[in-house]
């Protein structure tokens, strides 16, 4: 069973989510301790550096899985249109590269768009008889 849940691609890799998060532990406890030993500025850069780290994998992970779990659903969905256009038309726009402001903004429309099509597909299809 833990063959099964562990090697979900939908979920990314669970074992190496868990391994992050013992990273990011383990540098919120031994950064600040190293720092105690050398005084009392090291042990305030110690828990600068140890909280970064274990924010830096813990947030890096879950966005890292938050984008399999959405990319999973959009496949999922892509394919259930049955459209071929739409699924040409949406690998070509997952192909470009870009800015993560972009990425929020190409997002957003795509999803308002996917719905549109979504929509009218369901109206227009039957009308026409496709």
């Amino acid at each position: 069973v833990y063959v099964l849940v562990l090697g979900l691609d939908i979920l990314g890799n669970p074992y190496q989510r868990l391994r992050d998060l013992s990273q990011g532990v383990k540098d919120l406890i031994y950064q600040p301790a190293l720092g105690i030993i050398e005084g009392p500025d090291e042990f305030s850069e110690g828990i600068t550096r140890g909280a970064q780290s274990f924010m830096g994998h813990v947030v890096g992970g879950t966005a890292d899985s938050l984008n399999l779990i959405s990319s999973a659903i959009g496949n999922t969905f892509a394919s259930l249109s049955f459209d071929q256009d739409y699924r040409k038309k949406r690998q070509q726009r997952l192909d470009m590269q870009s800015s993560v402001p972009k990425t929020f903004l190409n997002a957003g429309q795509t999803f308002v768009f996917g719905v549109v099509l979504g929509v009218s597909g369901v109206v227009v299809k039957p009308v026409t008889g496709k």
